[in-house]
């Protein structure tokens, strides 16, 4: 045995035995990770200390209880902006800051920079890493109808992301669907996580009664993605990629799976099975909300905003004159649709009294043409950027040719999680257009 001298602490000689050499490495190790984590906590506080702040309700949970998800919560962040103008730091707890970036000059530099200079937040990401028509038609059948724009529109999204993604008809619109219940119980379970600072730490939430549930639908979602891949990839192993590419010229659909499975890199080297669920699950996890989100504050502005949506309601008819709306090469061509998405996005609820075109222009002559960036930009720009903005740009045409959207008596209150959602649900009354107007 060795023998281990401790005068220094005012012990005799003690008989070490390999267990006591690893117990006193694996408690060395842990000191000096925590001293480590400590030091590199001093040094960020340190670099944070120039940016202002407002007040600290409580030195524990820092502006914790300031940042709410509501009405209330929007309009405290709005007052901040206007307060501090360019940027201000904000903690969740006590060891987690969040630096607000206000100012266009302050967020150009940001966006522009590499993903190495500018390494992507991974707290949040880092929580979602593990894993219309006809309806409205028959709910306005006898007139005005009142909707949960969120609701509908969110289920629509869905449905349409399966079809592109998967090639599979879900009818989620109008039964229920095990794979989406899943995709919308890690939504709401992200976001419920975020305002829980000590539940970050993945081997205590997985212990929660919210981590199970989080842990099951990530194993659903994860498991319909595989049997997918595992089935394609064995039919495209089967034809070959020339037979595979000519059955599917027939049906005239290659859909998301099939472009991952056929894609190689400089090398010839193709995505693994865990590489193509990857991004088809980000996909469908990401893309279903912000969609839903941005046509449904749309349809919101153009309630309030009748002039505007008649407008648009004209620009959709000239484009499908002699074409059938099946024919989606249009959308692109829907501009007034394009400048009203990105001032919605942008301003992240109201149309004001300034149209789209005026907006932009104003924002070009001085030279902040990085407020405008619902999607981001530089390095790090959304890569499905176009496919949402031309799926808005399809939904929204396609509703304002069959439907007048009529504001709600009440006024909705914002509530900012994922995306930007409305408390009780985004409430708007839609009546369909007479056969003549359509």
């Amino acid at each position: 045995m060795l023998q281990l001298s401790l005068s220094w602490l005012g012990m005799g000689p003690l008989t070490a035995s390999p267990w006591h050499l690893l117990l006193l490495g694996g408690a060395s190790w842990i000191l000096a990770r925590i001293l480590a984590w400590i030091y590199a906590f001093y040094d960020n506080c340190s670099r944070l200390r120039c940016f202002p702040q407002p007040p600290k309700p409580s030195w524990f949970w820092g502006h914790l209880a300031l940042m709410k998800n509501n009405e209330e919560g929007m309009q405290f962040t709005t007052r901040l902006g206007h307060y501090f103008r360019d940027v201000h730091l904000s903690w969740v707890g006590p060891v987690y800051p969040v630096l607000r970036l206000v100012h266009p000059n302050f967020i150009a530099p940001l966006l522009q920079a590499s993903a190495a200079v500018v390494p992507k937040e991974m707290t949040l990401y880092g929580f979602l890493r593990p894993w219309l028509e006809a309806k409205w038609q028959r709910l306005a059948s006898e007139g005005s109808a009142r909707l949960d724009m969120f609701e509908h529109i969110s289920l629509m999204t869905l449905d349409s992301l399966q079809k592109c993604i998967f090639s599979i008809d879900s009818n989620c619109q109008e039964s229920d669907s095990e794979y989406i219940a899943a995709i919308q119980a890690l939504s709401s379970l992200v976001v419920k996580r975020q305002r829980q600072p000590f539940l970050y730490a993945d081997f205590l939430y997985y212990l929660t009664a919210d981590g199970r549930r989080f842990r099951k639908a990530c194993g659903l979602v994860h498991s319909f993605t595989d049997a997918v891949i595992r089935e394609r990839r064995s039919t495209l192993n089967t034809q070959g990629v020339d037979e595979f590419l000519k059955a599917k010229a027939k049906t005239k659909i290659l859909d998301f799976i099939d472009v991952l499975l056929l894609a190689k890199d400089e090398y010839g080297k193709g995505l693994s099975d865990e590489d193509i669920r990857a991004e088809a699950d980000t996909f469908m996890f990401a893309g279903h909300d912000t969609t839903a989100s941005g046509v449904s504050w749309i349809l919101y502005n153009l309630a309030r905003h009748p002039e505007y949506q008649e407008r648009c309601r004209q620009e959709v008819r000239e484009l499908l004159r002699d074409r059938e709306p099946v024919e989606i090469e249009w959308a692109t061509s829907v501009s007034s649709a394009s400048s009203g998405f990105t001032t919605t996005l942008r301003s992240g609820r109201t149309l004001r009294s300034t149209t789209p075109s005026d907006l932009t222009q104003k924002t070009h002559r001085r030279g902040h043409l990085w407020l405008l960036f619902p999607s981001r930009l530089g390095p790090e720009n959304c890569i499905g950027q176009t496919f949402a903005m031309n799926e808005m740009k399809v939904a929204l045409a396609l509703t304002l040719l069959r439907f007048r959207v009529l504001p709600d008596d009440k006024e909705p209150r914002r509530k900012p999680e994922l995306i930007l959602r409305a408390e009780g649900g985004l409430w708007l009354r839609v009546e369909p257009l007479s056969v003549g107007a359509q």
